[in-house]
């Protein structure tokens, strides 16, 4: 699942994306991800939990991302990834400025 946004209200700050992620037998791996990318495309910040992956079976657990946001970012993608098998259930999903 993926989703985007322009990057102008976050300029020059922290972006935090914020989520209860709740897991069931997921047998890779499975986390957060945001990518901020500035002109032409290029990535500037990426993080998608795979040094802290969500696996197995778990209740609701808040996660999250924080990344730098520059003056020429054009555009946050976001989103959640399940590499190879199991379910997830993803509520409160929040982006805001990072203090």
């Amino acid at each position: 699942m993926a989703q985007v946004v322009d990057a102008s209200n976050y300029r020059c700050k922290r972006v935090r994306m914020a989520a209860l992620v709740k897991s069931e037998d997921v047998k890779q791996w499975a986390g957060l991800w945001v990518r901020v990318d500035g002109p032409d495309y290029e990535v500037q910040s990426f993080d998608n939990m795979e040094d802290r992956p969500i696996q197995g079976s778990s209740d609701w657990s808040r996660y999250e991302i924080v990344l730098p946001v520059f003056e020429d970012s054009w555009e946050i993608f976001f989103g959640i990834l399940l590499d190879g098998t199991g379910k997830l259930w993803v509520r409160d999903v929040q982006i805001n400025v990072a203090e």
